[in-house]
This record gives structure tokens, C-alpha cells and sequence, in this order.
């Protein structure tokens, strides 16, 4: 695979199914947010990784990273999927996010929450370093998650993709609570 191209020097890219756009299209825009997001999640990635090598504190630690495996390859999907138009390409797609992807990040929010500490206060990002990175993903997932619904506004995009953003922000929360957690990390209080 060639790294360069020379198509977007003009400042064009092109989508499949549709030829070229701008790159400020929506759904260009979007994507690249999604990527951010993706490359943020991958930084969190790595530094819970090193949390599997010296966690004893709680059985599923290992099912957790690999769920956050598996969120990077749904952004990768749902970038795929807002790089192309039409139907009949839409099919041809690998994978398009469900609502069971919606209900796993559900069902591991749900999980978490049953052995973290309860919130009484607003915590600010931070604490261990996996936790910060965390935080910082959640953070470029929002933003996706706007850019996404601005260009649902004018595009012809499903919903599921927003829904799932939004319960990707809610979790990257608790993950970042549950990477403080796993390494006795007190969390920062907003006062």
C-alpha cells in the first residue's frame, strides 16, 4: 500500500461512492475526529496494558483491555463507514456498529460501577497515567460525538453511530475511575 498518494494536495479527498470532496466535508471532518479518538483510545491502550502485567487487585482486567481492542476496530469501522456513500457500498462494508456493540460498553459500565466507589463529588481528569489518558480519550470521543451529530444534520448517516460515541464517552469515564482504581490512585475531587 502506497503511504502517499498526492490526491489531497489540493486539499480534496475523496469518499467512496461519492468521487472527491473538500476535506472540511462533514463527514470528512468527522472521520478525522473519529481517528483522533482512536489514536487517543490507543494511547489509554497501551498504558492499561501495563497495568495487565502487575494486576492482582481484580479478576477481569484482561476482558476489560480487550474490550478496548475491540473499541479501536468499531472506530475503525465506523470511520469506514462514513468514508463511504451510497447503500449499495454501505453493504459491502466489513462491519457496521450494532446495538450490541452499544449494550457490551452498557454491560462493562455496569460491571465497573459495582465495584468502584461510589461518586459523591465531581472528579477532575487525572490520577494514574492510564486514567489521564483515559480522560484525554474521553474528551476527542466527545468531540467526535458533536462532529458526528452536526453532520447527521446534512448527511444521510445512522443513528446507531451517535449512540454509540455517546456510551464510548460514558465509558472511557469509567474506565478512567477503574484505571485509578486498580492502582490505588485517589481521585481529584473538583472543589
Amino acid at each position: 500500500m502506497r503511504i502517499y498518494t498526492k490526491t489531497g494536495d489540493k486539499g480534496t479527498t475523496s469518499l467512496f461512492g461519492k468521487g472527491n470532496v473538500s476535506k472540511n466535508h462533514l463527514r470528512v471532518q468527522t472521520y478525522g475526529s473519529i481517528d483522533e479518538a482512536n489514536s487517543a483510545i490507543g494511547m489509554y491502550v497501551t498504558a492499561f496494558k501495563d497495568l495487565l502485567e502487575t494486576q492482582t487487585k481484580e479478576n477481569d482486567v484482561k476482558s476489560h483491555y480487550n474490550l478496548l481492542m475491540e473499541i479501536q476496530q468499531r472506530l475503525f469501522d465506523i470511520g469506514a463507514e462514513l468514508a463511504t456513500v451510497g447503500e449499495k457500498n454501505l453493504e459491502k462494508l466489513r462491519y457496521r456498529v450494532q446495538t450490541k456493540d452499544v449494550e457490551k460498553l452498557e454491560q462493562e459500565i455496569d460491571r465497573l460501577e459495582k465495584i468502584l466507589p461510589p461518586l459523591t463529588n465531581f472528579i477532575l481528569p487525572g490520577g494514574c497515567m492510564a486514567s489521564s489518558y483515559a480522560q484525554f480519550a474521553r474528551s476527542v470521543v466527545r468531540r467526535s460525538e458533536r462532529d458526528f451529530f452536526l453532520a447527521l444534520e446534512q448527511e444521510n448517516l445512522r443513528e446507531e453511530i451517535g449512540v454509540y460515541l455517546n456510551r464510548l464517552s460514558d465509558f472511557l469515564f469509567v474506565s478512567a475511575r477503574y484505571a485509578n482504581f486498580l492502582t490505588d490512585t485517589p481521585e481529584i475531587e473538583w472543589k
